[in-house]
């Protein structure tokens, strides 16, 4: 039996429920590829969320997944394959021209929503291609949002002639930065390229085939995302949807089968994992007494693994590097990056090169944590919520930075951290402590 990776396979779509009296022209597709752990729970979800979405009247409405959801099946596309996390990129690019029939399809995922029905306007079909913006990139002047940190396909309307486009670029292009797949240095692996980074990556080539793309005041009626900046509830609603990128509610898969699993939860469970390990040590504000939101991750932390300090961050890291130097494993706590601030001349000029300067014989290992401040319930200030990740990616060589986007990544990114002959900084969001 073939299955979509086959270039003459044809879903089977007859089945598919076409409203008969749709004002607009759209399919609307919900792809879930499930990976190797198909759960129920997370395709409840996806049900809810394509009811939602059947508010509008357009032509039909399907989840395309290689698994049943629990609802009838003129609402489901089969898919014959597996399709993970990498696989979607691909999938998207290539082969979703096959699975809607319609001028538009709007491509949605099962963290998505929509936040204010009324904003929709049939102007975002004039475009081929309309996707998910940053809060705050709204007067972004450019044809396209510049910064791909502010960029995301998982909300997003494509057009029939867009989705060929892509098809056929991806596919028979030999322009290296069209290639989908690439060699990932960290796993030793063959790995494939992010969809939203190809398609932005490519922007130019894929004007060639005549595509008109969204500039980012509409593309920002459509929908906003927490990309790397967090939104506000009352920001969301001007706009037609949003897309929960932070996945503050994760589904995953597990050998003892389907869990929820919580943002702040995963944080205590790899602080846990952390603090079973002989060599390591919590430090920092509020480590020990209550203070702040990165006390409550360490509820499973015994005392004598905590060593209070007080607020002196440069000396904090000067003694993070110190006693990685000599034997130990700091889990160093910076309550927010506006903090860490404090501690850069440490952090730069001497964690950051030390092993440059010993020629490779000092290998330190400091896991720092820090957290782009909350806007919600509270609003800390512009002097507690800033976002340095760019800058800190754009100083550091050495030090790792890795940003704590997706709930299910906390614990495997803690334990690389441990694993690693580096110190690595794992930036968390301090509005996801919370989410339910």
């Amino acid at each position: 039996m073939s299955n979509f990776w086959d270039d003459n396979f044809i879903p089977q779509m007859n089945h598919v429920y076409v409203n008969e009296d749709y004002k607009y022209d759209v399919d609307v597709r919900l792809v879930d590829g499930c990976g190797d752990d198909a759960t129920d729970v997370r395709l409840e979800k996806s049900v809810d969320v394509l009811n939602e979405f059947k508010k509008l009247p357009f032509r039909s409405f399907a989840i395309v997944s290689p698994k049943s959801p629990p609802t009838s099946k003129e609402n489901w596309i089969h898919l014959d394959g597996v399709l993970d996390y990498e696989d979607y990129g691909e999938f998207v690019l290539k082969y979703l021209h096959k699975f809607f029939e319609a001028k538009h399809c709007l491509l949605i995922q099962w963290d998505c929503q929509i936040t204010n029905i009324e904003k929709w306007t049939k102007e975002f079909l004039e475009y081929d291609f309309v996707y998910t913006i940053s809060d705050g990139y709204q007067k972004n002047t450019s044809e396209i949002i510049d910064d791909i940190g502010h960029f995301n396909g998982g909300l997003t309307i494509r057009s029939k002639k867009f989705c060929e486009a892509t098809s056929d670029y991806f596919t028979n292009t030999r322009n290296k930065i069209g290639n989908i797949f690439y060699y990932n240095k960290d796993s030793g692996d063959v790995a494939k390229e992010n969809e939203d980074l190809l398609i932005h990556r490519n922007y130019e080539y894929l004007k060639k085939y005549d595509l008109k793309f969204a500039p980012p005041n509409i593309t920002s009626k459509f929908s906003l995302g927490n990309h790397t900046i967090s939104v506000m509830e009352h920001r969301k609603k001007t706009a037609f949807g949003f897309h929960d990128m932070a996945m503050k509610l994760q589904v995953v898969g597990t050998k003892q089968g389907n869990r929820i699993v919580k943002y702040k939860n995963e944080l205590n469970r790899a602080m846990k994992w952390l603090s079973d390990k002989d060599d390591t040590i919590f430090m920092g504000q509020s480590v020990k007494y209550s203070g702040n939101s990165i006390f409550g991750t360490l509820e499973d932390v015994d005392d004598n693994k905590r060593l209070e300090l007080p607020v002196f961050e440069e000396v904090q890291m000067g003694m993070s590097i110190g006693m990685a130097l000599n034997g130990y494993t700091p889990i160093s706590c910076f309550p927010r990056m506006d903090f860490l601030l404090r501690g850069m001349d440490s952090l730069v000029n001497h964690l950051d090169k030390i092993q440059s300067m010993s020629n490779g014989i000092m290998k330190p290992r400091v896991i720092i944590r820090t957290a782009i401040g909350s806007l919600e319930p509270l609003n800390g200030g512009v002097q507690h919520t800033q976002n340095y990740i760019k800058e800190l990616k754009s100083m550091l060589h050495e030090v790792n930075v890795v940003v704590l986007e997706n709930t299910e990544d906390i614990f495997q990114e803690f334990m690389k951290a441990y694993s690693t002959d580096k110190s690595t900084i794992l930036v968390e969001y301090g509005d996801y402590y919370n989410a339910k």
